[in-house]
């Protein structure tokens, strides 16, 4: 969901207001979250196949020493939700 013109609070929720400031809706802003690993880690490949899966945007690129560094665009509940079926 987009936020048009929000106010992002502490928490990272965006609160859209009517003209009488009644909260209309919320929604989870998305960032980009990195992880770097080794490239030939199982999990690497995984997250790749993740988030190809699930249709979420992510950059993969080589950061020397055999590793590599993701960036993917996604709010804090899917960030968790990679966290818990890919890495655990």
């Amino acid at each position: 969901m987009l936020c048009p013109t929000p106010t992002e609070t502490e928490s990272g929720i965006c609160a859209i207001l009517d003209s009488e400031s009644s909260l209309l809706e919320r929604c989870d802003m998305k960032k980009f979250f990195n992880v770097e690993m080794r490239a030939n880690d199982p999990d690497a490949d995984a997250l790749r196949a993740f988030c190809k899966r699930n249709g979420i945007y992510y950059e993969a690129s080589d950061c020397g020493n055999g590793c590599v560094h993701f960036e993917i665009k996604c709010d804090r509940e899917t960030a968790d939700r990679i966290e818990k079926e890919v890495f655990t």
